[in-house]
C-alpha cells in the first residue's frame, strides 16, 4: 500500500512539474522528497515548501529580497561569495532557501549548500523540528518562512496554492487554516481532553471543525512559559 500511494504521489508531482517552467531543473523533487521520508514530512507539503521557496531549482539564490537563478553550481557560488564581499548578509540558497545568516552551521561550504540532497535534507530536518516546537504542519510551515504573523499569512496563502496544485484538489486537511471559534468557549469533552493548548477536532473530507477550552477548571495547568497554547489536533470519522 505504501509504494502505491508512493507512487500515485510522484505521478501527480510529475505531472504538475511538467507544466512549470522551474520543474525542468533536475534534483530538487527528487531530493526533497527523500529528505521528506527521512523526517516524517508529508511528501507533499515538503514539496509545496519547496516549489514556494525555490521553484524547486538547486540554485536558487535571495539575496536581500532579489532572487537569481544561476545557470549550475559554479556560478550560483560564484554569485553568494560577490554578494557576500558587497556586505549582504541576508541570503537564501538552495532548494529549500535555507538562509545562511540564520543558519551559519547549515553547511561546510557553499558547495554543499547548492548540493540538493545535502540542501533539502536541512531544510526538511529544521521543518520537522518547527513541527515538533508547534504541533502542527501550518504552524510550523509559517515558522520555517517567518515569525512576523503578516508574512506568515502571506507565505501560507502560497503554500496552500502550491499544495492544491500538486494534489489536483482541495488543501490536505492536516493543513487546512483552522482559527478558533468567536464567542464563548464550548465544553470540553472529557476524553479528548489535551493538558496543553486548544483542542481542535477534525473530521470528514471538509472538515467540521470544534475548538475547545484548553483544560477543565480542575486540572491541571501545564507549562506556558514558550508562549500561547498550540492548538492539538484530534482527527475523527476517518
Amino acid at each position: 500500500m505504501r509504494t502505491r500511494i508512493a507512487a500515485i504521489v510522484a505521478g501527480g508531482v510529475a505531472m504538475w512539474l511538467a507544466g512549470t517552467a522551474q520543474g525542468q531543473d533536475v534534483g530538487c523533487p527528487e531530493a526533497l522528497t527523500a529528505a521528506a521520508a527521512r523526517h516524517g514530512i508529508p511528501t507533499e507539503l515538503m514539496l509545496a515548501v519547496g516549489r514556494v521557496e525555490s521553484g524547486l531549482s538547486p540554485y536558487a539564490i535571495n539575496a536581500a529580497g532579489t532572487t537569481h537563478f544561476a545557470a549550475d553550481a559554479a556560478s550560483a557560488i560564484a554569485f553568494v561569495e560577490a554578494q557576500r564581499e558587497a556586505g549582504t548578509r541576508s541570503i537564501d540558497v538552495g532548494c529549500g532557501q535555507v538562509n545562511l545568516a540564520w543558519h551559519p552551521e547549515a553547511f561546510d561550504d557553499l558547495a554543499s549548500a547548492f548540493d540538493p540532497e545535502t540542501n533539502a535534507d536541512y531544510a526538511a530536518a529544521f521543518l520537522a523540528e518547527l513541527h515538533g516546537r508547534t504541533g502542527t504542519w501550518r504552524q510550523a510551515t509559517a515558522r520555517y518562512h517567518s515569525a512576523t504573523p503578516a508574512l506568515q499569512d502571506v507565505y501560507l496563502a502560497r503554500v496552500d496554492g502550491a499544495l492544491r496544485s500538486i494534489s489536483g484538489g482541495d488543501v490536505p486537511a492536516y493543513f487546512a487554516s483552522i482559527a478558533p471559534a468567536a464567542g464563548p468557549l464550548l465544553t470540553v469533552p472529557v476524553d479528548r481532553l489535551s493538558s496543553s493548548g486548544l483542542l481542535i477536532r477534525i473530521s470528514g473530507d471538509a472538515p467540521d471543525v470544534r475548538v475547545f477550552s484548553p483544560q477543565r477548571p480542575d486540572t491541571e495547568t501545564g507549562d506556558q512559559s514558550a508562549g500561547s497554547p498550540v492548538p492539538r489536533i484530534i482527527r475523527v470519522g476517518e
